[in-house]
């Protein structure tokens, strides 16, 4: 009769465990499954909706992006915040998961946190290409931040230094050359920037015109037909977004970059027309063998 008794708390237990086990599994598939959803949610943002598709598939050095996340309501009762809150996703757990995989050595995710943790603003770098960008663009680099700055140490900085990005989102020249919207494209648009608004102290109110111009409104007019939009036709339903940025038409450079983008953009759109565009663009960035 005990030995009865021993089997049959012995079944329960037995049993008892495999329930507890499959339960455990069952909750690790969910989080798998979760996790899965959640960076699709974010490769869709990223790769559809931003211009990193065009740095992950193309010879884009560089591409940024302010991430879509919830944000702390200091004002709980402002409508304002409420909608704008509603209206956004959240990709802040999708970007920790992404960030714990294993990259592809060529990619630089660097995600830029707030005060709060949240994320703030995210690169993504094709580093290959951006050591080829700056290095043909070194003198442009080293005029501003002097002879000893090279491509890896630049880089360095900005994965480490949170004071570097301020800095370098005000070298507008500097990050055109990087994002890969051409030198002369950046400069031009570095050039017509301060003729928008006044200068910071110690500088006069308003910008000087610059030779052979002789008021700034006659600059600005200048700009005006030189620097259109790169992509001026851009509809809000295309199911890839695409690269745009203000550029001189006229130009062999923008010629130049408009077929490589457009290109590009067929790609990535026939990209994601495909039902695993998810596996395709996560073995892009995971696999060693994937470097452009």
């Amino acid at each position: 009769m005990r030995l009865l008794q021993k089997q049959y708390l012995l079944f329960f237990l037995f049993f008892v465990f495999c329930l507890n086990h499959i339960a455990e599994c069952k909750n690790a598939c969910d989080r798998i499954q979760e996790e899965t959803e959640e960076l699709k949610q974010l490769f869709r943002y990223l790769f559809a909706e931003t211009e990193f598709g065009y740095t992950l598939l193309g010879n884009k050095p560089m591409s940024f992006c302010f991430p879509p996340t919830s944000f702390i309501n200091i004002f709980p009762n402002d409508q304002f915040s409420k909608i704008c809150k509603n209206e956004r996703i959240d990709v802040s757990n999708a970007l920790t998961i992404l960030n714990e995989k294993k990259i592809n050595k060529n990619y630089i995710f660097i995600i830029k946190r707030n005060q709060y943790g949240s994320p703030d603003c995210v690169f993504f770098v094709n580093r290959d290409k951006w050591i080829q960008v700056f290095n043909e663009n070194i003198d442009a680099f080293r005029k501003v931040y002097g002879h000893e700055i090279n491509a890896e140490s630049f880089l360095k900085s900005l994965q480490t230094r949170d004071d570097f990005t301020d800095e370098l989102f005000e070298q507008h020249a500097l990050i055109g050359i990087l994002l890969g919207y051409g030198r002369h494209n950046a400069e031009l648009f570095n050039r017509r920037h301060p003729l928008f608004g006044r200068r910071k102290i110690p500088y006069t109110t308003y910008p000087k015109p610059s030779p052979p111009f002789l008021t700034v409104e006659e600059e600005l007019c200048f700009f005006k037909k030189k620097l259109k939009t790169f992509n001026p036709h851009q509809f809000g339903l295309l199911r890839v977004s695409q690269v745009n940025f203000a550029a001189d038409h006229e130009s062999l450079e923008t010629a130049q970059l408009h077929r490589h983008y457009t290109s590009i953009h067929r790609e990535l759109t026939e990209l994601f027309s495909s039902e695993n565009w998810f596996a395709i663009l996560l073995e892009k960035l995971c696999s060693e063998d994937s470097v452009p």
